[in-house]
């Protein structure tokens, strides 16, 4: 393998935008090439790759180590799976894929190969969730007991994303959240029970509200919709209201994951993480959390180290999202099992 890691990335819109602009700043990696999508020459231009002609073709590139998946949901799977079997390391895009068989496919693919698969959940690696993270850890609210969590934006209106092959807004983002709260109570989930609903009149879901537990104990509630009316939040390019209130037996945690973490205990307030607002997509303050994230699956690729985010942690998401989908079917609780996880 060269000094540097050469990637290549599929798709060509907003995501892979930015991952673009995260390799270029990256030390290890050149981003040698860009296919799929009607921007890819555009965006290829961009960052001095080449465009390949098809997805197939960049996926069989001699020179590409490493492939950014960065296309339409219900094609994660395959494409990844395909990329794994011709010896690329693979960093897919959260959702993992659209289903739980879909998402253990990709896993076997990967350890029969020899090669890194990663999840992209970059909220982790943003400063106010980071923050919450450590405070946590640290014992500062003492023991977490419950969460509040709300996601929401202005209408999604991509075709794809409408496509029933999508599942809906819950799966393509409120992932964001689910692997958020796991990773903050470090406990897995075990009871969800959901209510989804199609307010816009796509096959997809627009909104789902659900509540769930955790196997330490803890309980939390999260909303996720697209059905925000325009114009209803000062953000900045890219960003959405995305808000978590975490409450210990010691004190609170307010996280704005695009503003600023408060830690609140005994009568005493603390900011203890900050984003600064940006004015583009591909503005520092945006791009840092990216940036750390696709740097740190680098660092695994030349180390042959764990990836921090790995598969088994994607398809978690999956199945709680799916889980959601399914008891807001049933009008049931639906409970999750886990074997143990490996080592």
């Amino acid at each position: 393998m060269a000094e540097k890691l050469r990637f290549g990335i599929l798709g060509s819109g907003f995501i892979a935008l930015t991952h673009a602009e995260a390799l270029h700043r990256a030390a290890g990696a050149e981003l040698a090439a860009i296919a799929g999508g009607r921007k890819a020459g555009e965006l290829a231009g961009q960052y001095g790759a080449r465009m390949e002609s098809s997805v197939q073709s960049l996926i069989q590139a001699a020179d590409i180590d490493a492939v950014v998946v960065c296309t339409p949901h219900a094609l994660h799977a395959s494409q990844a799976i395909h990329c794994l079997k011709q010896g690329k390391h693979v960093l897919v895009e959260k959702p993992m894929a659209c289903s739980e068989s879909e998402c253990l496919s990709m896993i076997e693919s990967a350890e029969e190969a020899g090669r890194k698969l990663m999840v992209a959940h970059f909220q982790r690696y943003r400063a106010p969730n980071a923050a919450a993270k450590r405070a946590i850890e640290a014992g500062r609210i003492g023991r977490v007991r419950l969460a509040q969590q709300s996601l929401l934006e202005p209408p999604n209106e991509k075709p794809w994303q409408l496509q029933p092959e999508s599942r809906g807004f819950f799966l393509g983002y409120g992932v964001h959240g689910i692997d958020l709260l796991r990773w903050w109570f470090d406990s897995e989930i075990s009871l969800v029970f959901a209510a989804c609903h199609h307010f816009r009149g796509n096959p997809t879901e627009d909104a789902t509200q659900i509540i769930c537990s955790f196997e330490n104990g803890a309980s939390a509630s999260l909303l996720a919709s697209d059905c925000l009316p325009p114009g209803q939040q000062d953000k900045p390019p890219g960003a959405v209201g995305f808000s978590t209130l975490i409450i210990g037996d010691g004190g609170t945690i307010s996280v704005d994951s695009y503003g600023e973490t408060v830690l609140e205990s005994a009568g005493a307030r603390e900011v203890i993480g900050r984003l600064p607002s940006w004015t583009s997509l591909t503005s520092t303050e945006r791009i840092t959390a990216y940036l750390e994230q696709d740097e740190a699956f680098i660092r695994c690729v030349h180390e042959d180290a764990p990836v921090p985010i790995s598969g088994e942690e994607g398809v978690r998401n999956v199945r709680v999202a799916l889980a959601a989908y399914e008891s807001a079917e049933k009008g049931a609780l639906v409970s999750l099992q886990y074997a143990k996880k490996s080592t």
